[in-house]
Formats: C-alpha cells, structure tokens, sequence
C-alpha cells in the first residue's frame, strides 16, 4: 500500500561520469523513496538527446551539461532550467598515448571526438589555444562513449580523447598519459545538475522540491559514507576496478558542494560560447537559465546546514573530511602496510569538536564520530591537535614530523599506535603534494 502511494517521476542521466552520482546515490539510498517519489532512472546517451525527452515530456528531471541545454532552449523555444548546481567547473581531460609527451606532439594526430554540441566543442579548442594548437592541428574520429576511447586508443584507431572521472582513471591504469589536465585551471562551467522544464517546475512545485531535497541528501550521503559510493559508482558506472572507483570518489567528492547552487559564471561561459554561433545565444540571460530557489529554501531554513550537523555528532564537516581522506590515504602501499600491522585503536581529539573513533582491526580500517569504545585509556592512542593543523597536513602543506616538532600535534600513546596513525597521516599529507604536482596515480 506504501509504495502506491509513492509519486512516479523519471530522472534521465547522459553518460557513465561521476557527476551524476548524488541522483544515482539517492535512488539507491533509499533517499528518493522516503522523499515519496517513485524515482525511475534512465540512462540517454547525449546530453542532446535528453533535452529532446524533456521537451517531449517523457522525463521530467535530468542530470546534463549545460550547452545542449542552452541549444535546445535556442532550436524550440524551450524553458529548461537549473535547479541545482552540480560539478560546477571542468574536470576532463585529455589523455593521449604515452608517448606523446608534450602538447605540439598532437599535430597530425588522430582525436576521438563526441557528439556535436557538447564539452568536448568548447573545452578542446580551450585547451588547444593555452598551447598554441588549433584544431585544424589534429584529425577526429568518432567515440560513441569513453569506454569506446579507450578500445579504440588499444586498437591503435585514435591518439587520445577527452576523458572525465572514472574513464580518465580507467585510462591512466592502462598506461595512457593525462597530456592537458582542465582542472588545474578551475574554468567555471555549469557541467551537471537537475535540469527541468520551467512549466513542469511551477505546475509540480512539490515533486520539485522532494526531487532537489533528495539531491541534496545525495551530495550529503556522498559526502558521509565512501564505503557505500564507492558500491554505487561501481554499479552505475560499470568500474570492475575497485581502485579506480575509490580513485574517482575522492578526486569528485571535492566538485560537489554542500549548497549545490548553479554557477552564475559557468552558466555565462556556456551562454557566451553558444553566441559565436547563434547569436540569438545573447538574448538569453543567466537568470532565465536557472531557479534556485529550491536551494535557496533549504539553505535558508537551516536544512542542509542540520543535515552535516547531525551526521557528525556535532563535528561539524571535519569528521567527514577526515574520514575521507584516511579512507583514501589507506589505500596507498604507505596505508596498506599501517593496515598489515597491529590492530589499534584512536581517539583523535581535536580543539571545539567531539572526539572522532578511529580504528585499524583485521587490516581495515573505520572512521566514526564519537569516543574510543575502550574505556581503558591505556588500550588507545590519544591524538590531540587542532582543527586548523589538522586541514594543514590533509591538505599536504605541513607534515606530522614538522606538527608534532612545533607543539601542534600530541599523541598521548601506546607503543606502536602513535607510529601507526602518524603514518596514515604521512599518507594523506603525500596524496595531497601529489595530487597538487599531477604524480597523484602513483600513490596507488
């Protein structure tokens, strides 16, 4: 009887790429489900061909990059809108055969190109100009997918293509070589969210707000459980690859915010690109692209700022962070060995938070809010340090050597479990330096 009473609604995603994770998260989190809508997902090859559904009002919500967006609004006199933000910068790259080395290499070379109208139309030549190439430089060839990239780079048909998170991951373990990297320049670009038809918007205001709700509490279910997105990125994604799938969760967590608002300069970057070729792109104007009000009405009621409260146990957003990136950090050849050795166990107490519960048994490792379980003060490593300090090391500008030699980390410790936990950090700090100078997959 539950589930009749739940509202049909069918969300449409263009590609196998991690920004649609917080819709696919929801779905299977239950979240859209305990919002009351019966969400049914499907997959549309093409951000063009989506648009052209929702036009036709046989999906009602989509998660889509915003130029066929624009196109589709241009060609039908359409009302699509953004009602979140999503991935709000690029974060493709293109990656080539290892032995194209440096960018004037390409010249003659064959790319793998996507449909018409879409990223791959203005981040190329972007990238391209920064290195002093055209596109008259190179040939192209057709891709139907990145999957598709990647055969035809092993069979030798292409020379390289525009890659984004997993694929591009996918890509490098083969041993293909990122050549440009988009976001070491963070160029604003509204590359995903929930797009819908204004009409459709102010006829269904209720399922419009459970639909962005629930996209909320995605970002927010991202944000709090890798264990569960890693799964998730597997299934939607079609990565066999553990590695790459946890690779891609730590590398896309930082794209999605908690206050997942559309960007007014990558909706402008997209508007302008779309006016060299139909300038009728200009009449067009940001805020006809967009209605955030359905943000603006959980950010401003305290909604999303409760949501990281409670998961936390009031830790506020360092909880999550840190177990992020000590999930993350455990992964490497450093963390897999701490993992090898003696089952320990933490308590990491840092300045204005609630302790954080931090253990290594039966070479795994769990993260959760809250005190040590042992009462016994000598059966665990106090670890005591401040909130600023502790962002200095995951952030890779201050090592736990140089912390502890200037008074700002103290481990109140058992024999090994200061070593252990100092090594993880070690860890976490070296992804962060490596991650900053693009040597970030050696780590793995």
């Amino acid at each position: 009887m539950k589930e009749k009473s739940l509202i049909p609604v069918r969300i449409a995603y263009a590609a196998l790429g991690s920004g649609s994770t917080p819709v696919w998260t929801a779905k299977e989190a239950g979240i859209f489900a305990n919002e009351g809508l019966d969400a049914d997902l499907t997959l549309i090859r093409g951000s063009g061909r989506v648009a052209q559904t929702m036009l036709a009002n046989e999906v009602q919500f989509a998660n889509i990059a915003a130029p066929l967006v624009v196109a589709a609004n241009l060609k039908g006199g359409g009302d699509l809108v953004y009602l979140t933000g999503g991935v709000n910068c690029l974060i493709q790259s293109i990656i080539t055969r290892p032995e194209i080395q440096k960018p004037e290499q390409l010249r003659g070379c064959t790319l793998g190109a996507g449909r018409s109208g879409g990223v791959d139309d203005f981040l190329i030549p972007y990238l391209f100009k920064r290195f002093g190439l055209e596109l008259t430089d190179v040939k192209t060839r057709p891709i139907d997918n990145q999957p598709d990239a990647i055969s035809k780079m092993a069979a030798g048909e292409i020379d390289g293509a525009l890659f984004s998170p997993p694929y591009s991951f996918e890509a490098t373990k083969r041993g293909y070589r990122v050549l440009f990297d988009s976001a070491d320049y963070w160029i604003d670009y509204q590359l995903g969210g929930i797009v819908a038809r204004r009409s459709y918007v102010e006829q269904n205001p209720d399922v419009t707000r459970k639909v962005v709700r629930g996209y909320v509490r995605g970002i927010h279910r991202y944000k709090t459980d890798p264990e569960f997105i890693v799964g998730v990125l597997r299934k939607y994604s079609l990565i066999e690859d553990e590695t790459v799938a946890r690779q891609c969760y730590a590398a896309a967590g930082r794209y999605f915010q908690e206050k997942p608002y559309p960007t007014v300069p990558g909706i402008h970057r997209v508007l302008n690109e779309a006016a060299n070729v139909d300038p009728a792109a200009r009449r067009i104007r940001v805020e006809d692209m967009m209605d955030s009000r359905w943000v603006a009405e959980l950010d401003n009621t305290g909604f999303i700022r409760d949501l990281y409260q409670r998961s936390s146990t009031s830790s506020g957003s360092i909880f999550t962070d840190l177990r992020a990136t000590l999930d993350e950090a455990s992964r490497t050849p450093r963390g897999q060995l701490v993992l090898a050795g003696h089952n320990e166990d933490f308590q990491v107490e840092i300045t204005g938070h609630e302790p954080i519960h931090v253990e290594i048994a039966d070479k795994r490792l769990a993260v959760r809010p809250g005190p040590s379980s042992r009462q016994d003060p000598l059966r665990f490593t106090r670890i005591q340090i401040d909130e600023a300090t502790l962002r200095s090391i995951l952030g890779g500008k201050l090592t736990p050597v140089e912390a502890m030699e200037q008074g700002k980390l103290f481990l109140r410790t058992r024999l090994y479990g200061g070593a252990q936990f100092t090594i993880l950090l070690r860890a976490a700090y070296d992804l962060a330096r490596a991650r900053a100078s693009k040597t970030f997959l050696r780590l793995y």
